[in-house]
């Protein structure tokens, strides 16, 4: 199976346990009286349309450009995260103000003696799956199946939080117990939040097209010198942003005047291949040039007494 054909077939089977747990979660809040229990279960179904979405994306991200988007679509995958996980955001914030709410207007009792059984398995699914999509993130590079078991993983922190409501609920008899799950639900609450904000912060900066980490940039270089070395040129500059799993780059170098243009394209595509061999999803453009003085005017040319673009 291929990796694309892999990720699509994890995506659909974690859509479908994602559902039925948002189902279950969902009507037994209903009858426990529960609104961390609510939380629980819409979170799940949300992330089910979530996770249905992803599939979609995943299929934009791997087309070829057209003439529509004639740079691809990779700006599809961070701005899908931001957007589901913004939603996700605004679900803590309305439960936020529910729970507050609840807590100054005297509470409420909990139903939760039948509900146990059913967050405990919930514990053990989504910790597993969070194992297993974290795995399967990173061996596919798929930044969607790392959002997807962070995700999962705050699920899983979720029931967890919900079952040790209604153990204490259960043991307490005395007033405390009308603020047990309010109180738990604003502890996950503020406990997830920074998490999301985070998210959105980071797939906001790659829409943007930010640059990858450090280390990236680090090994790219040594790529570059690494498969070059035989030549006499000078690494003048290179320009790298990150898009989701998609990254370009754009690599110029300064060679002799000597060198025919039938070994530097040799040497060109080696260097591709090279990078291709660490990232699948890297765009390369590599520039060979005797005269680089044409550099300062491939960018924006501006007239800088009026700030305008010439």
């Amino acid at each position: 199976m291929s990796n694309s054909k892999r990720e699509l077939f994890i995506i659909r089977a974690v859509t479908l346990i994602c559902f039925s747990f948002g189902v279950a979660g969902t009507l037994l809040s209903i009858f426990s009286n529960s609104k961390s229990m609510l939380f629980d279960g819409m979170y799940s179904l949300i992330q089910s349309f979530f996770i249905l979405l992803s599939a979609k994306i995943f299929r934009l991200i791997t087309k070829e450009p057209d003439d529509d988007y004639q740079f691809g679509y990779s700006a599809f995958e961070p701005f899908f995260i931001v957007i589901r996980t913004t939603i996700l955001l605004t679900l803590n914030l309305s439960l936020l103000f529910s729970a507050i709410k609840a807590i100054t207007t005297g509470g409420y009792l909990v139903n939760g003696g039948f509900v146990i059984p059913y967050e405990i398995v919930s514990i053990v699914v989504c910790l597993t799956v969070y194992v297993v999509l974290k795995y399967q993130g990173i061996k596919l590079r798929s930044p969607l199946l790392k959002a997807e078991s962070i995700s999962w993983l705050n699920d899983g922190l979720i029931s967890i939080a919900v079952l040790i409501s209604y153990i204490i609920a259960s043991l307490l008899n005395n007033k405390f117990s009308y603020y047990v799950d309010s109180l738990v639900t604003l502890i996950f609450i503020f406990a997830m939040s920074p998490n999301l904000i985070k998210i959105i912060v980071f797939n906001t900066r790659e829409l943007l097209n930010c640059a990858p980490s450090k280390e990236v940039q680090d090994k790219l270089e040594s790529i570059i010198h690494s498969t070059l070395e035989p030549l006499e040129y000078e690494l003048i500059d290179y320009s790298i942003s990150k898009q989701g799993r998609s990254m370009f780059t754009t690599i110029y170098i300064k060679v002799n005047k000597e060198y025919q243009l039938k070994k530097l394209d040799s040497y060109r595509k080696r260097l591709v291949k090279d990078i291709h061999k660490k990232w699948q999803w890297m765009d390369v453009d590599v520039i060979f040039s005797h005269d680089t003085d044409w550099l300062e005017l491939s960018g924006p040319t501006f007239d800088h007494d009026t700030k305008e673009i010439c």
